[in-house]
């Protein structure tokens, strides 16, 4: 006579007999309801299915929820089945402003906007566009202690020797060589042998057209001048009205102006 195991009959403290189940195989369609008061003691190696088919990038997997709170995902966010990039950014929608709120840097061509990629601002009323902020010089505001400095084209000459007249045997109504000062302030200085006659200062704009100026030079005793012409002109030469042997220099400064 066979030994029939105490296992066979195996109850629990309630008397109920304990089945010990190795294998079960199931039919297509069959199910087996599983049910324990511990979740740990239940494992399954199996996909997650959705309207019987495996949750895949083409069968993605539904999430309802009345608080937002409830659902949560270690997953990247996508847009048209491709992860939410640079190249594809965020699409967003709302008919108020206020509903919408991001942190995030305001971009320009893919790029931060920045000191070297400056924001583009285009309106067909320019008073469409308002900005508060200072004018400013250096870092500092614009003030009656630090105003905006606008220079005249032009750089001047540096008054090379003898650019008007070098040891030049003059008469009267001769003129001296002219030069492009092309500044706003300039210095003329010089040597004459004739004390007896003024010296005309002419200006001009074409080198061809002179004008003389409202003042001349008188030489003193010594033959030695020096005069200072404050006027925008670009070209500059002396007219003489006597005979004589002359050495001049004019020096022209860039003039600029505050405002």
């Amino acid at each position: 006579m066979s030994r029939v195991s105490s296992r066979t009959f195996a109850v629990n403290a309630d008397l109920q007999q304990q089945i010990e189940v190795k294998s079960v195989s199931l039919g297509i369609g069959q199910s087996m309801p599983v049910n324990c008061g511990t979740h740990d003691d239940l494992n399954c190696n199996a996909n997650v299915q959705q309207g019987d088919a495996d949750v895949s990038s083409s069968n993605k997997l539904h999430v309802q929820s009345t608080a937002a709170g409830d659902f949560k995902a270690d997953a990247n966010m996508q847009q048209g089945d491709a992860d939410v990039s640079v190249s594809n950014k965020l699409h967003c929608q709302s008919s108020a402003a206020d509903d919408f709120a991001v942190n995030a840097n305001v971009q320009q061509g893919d790029s931060d906007v920045s000191s070297t990629n400056k924001l583009h601002v285009q309106s067909d009323s320019r008073s469409n566009f308002s900005t508060n902020a200072s004018l400013q010089i250096g870092g500092v505001d614009v003030s009656a202690s630090n105003k905006v400095p606008v220079s005249l084209s032009g750089g001047g000459v540096s008054g090379s020797q003898a650019n008007l007249c070098n040891a030049q045997s003059v008469a009267s109504a001769s003129t001296s060589t002219a030069v492009n000062v092309n500044a706003g302030t300039h210095t003329i200085v010089g040597n004459t042998t004739d004390t007896m006659n003024d010296i005309i200062v002419e200006i001009s704009e074409d080198n061809t057209n002179y004008y003389p100026m409202n003042f001349t030079i008188y030489p003193p005793m010594s033959g030695s001048f020096q005069t200072t012409v404050d006027t925008p002109t670009k070209y500059l030469r002396l007219n003489f009205n006597g005979a004589a042997t002359v050495t001049a220099i004019v020096m022209s400064i860039q003039k600029k102006i505050f405002v």
